[in-house]
């Protein structure tokens, strides 16, 4: 989860404290709380409700966040599914820190925290979690890379498993992409950011961070090998997919 980095790899927080740094992107990005109580309400319908797990246990076993960022997703999961076993990852020490301090006081025993790497570096054997979520973690990378990383995450994933995603989307029209851009600086300077950050920000569209559009989020989650593909939720300029492996 890393919105306000330097886009050299999944996250590289400017922000040392937790707690600091959450807020920041709280006021940066519209609704960021929202992606992951939407996540944590996909996979209980998943678990509870889907075909494919009707012969499964009503909640995951292993799941992988990667690009956990300071450790906010993990700390739900924790709180919703405390018998899951959790697996941390993300390309910055500082996070992966952030995260264990976070969740070292909650006291829960069943979190593993990974050596830094990417989305695409990871080497879990095939087939190895029921969920892998990947939130913020990807519009930095390269098209060849965010091709890998989304094909190792269809690898790690057990069939039956299912993927989840929140990105940053393009509009597929300049009008789109303008009127977007502008509804993201007001809600970021309402929510205390000047207008010039507000300006630094829109300005990084493009060329710091590279978001795709919706389409070709599916079509690359379709690419990976996945079956079952949806746009589930969509906000501003930031989109929630899933996708699930038969």
């Amino acid at each position: 989860m890393t919105e306000l980095d330097n886009g050299k790899s999944n996250s590289s927080p400017k922000f040392p404290p937790a707690g600091g740094y959450d807020n920041n992107v709280r006021f940066t990005v519209p609704n960021y709380d929202l992606f992951h109580a939407q996540t944590l309400r996909l996979v209980k319908a998943y678990f509870e409700n889907s075909p494919e797990t009707k012969n499964q246990k009503k909640e995951p076993v292993r799941w992988l966040d990667a690009g956990c960022g300071t450790g906010t997703l993990a700390q739900k999961i924790v709180e919703k599914y405390p018998e899951t076993e959790i697996f941390l990852a993300d390309p910055s020490p500082e996070m992966i820190k952030m995260a264990q301090q976070k969740l070292n006081e909650i006291g829960k025993t069943q979190i593993q925290y990974l050596k830094t790497k990417s989305t695409q570096e990871l080497d879990f054997p095939d087939n190895a979690f029921d969920v892998v979520t990947a939130v913020l973690s990807h519009h930095y990378l390269s098209e060849k890379d965010r091709k890998t990383a989304t094909e190792n995450c269809f690898r790690m994933l057990k069939p039956d498993g299912i993927y989840i995603t929140f990105e940053h989307t393009a509009p597929v029209t300049e009008t789109g992409k303008m009127l977007a851009q502008q509804m993201v600086a007001d809600f970021q300077t309402e929510h205390g950011k000047s207008e010039t950050d507000a300006e630094n920000y829109r300005q990084r569209y493009g060329t710091e961070y590279f978001p795709i559009t919706a389409a070709q989020h599916i079509d690359l989650l379709k690419k990976a090998g996945f079956k079952t593909v949806e746009l589930f939720w969509y906000s501003y300029l930031d989109a929630g997919f899933y996708a699930v492996k038969e």
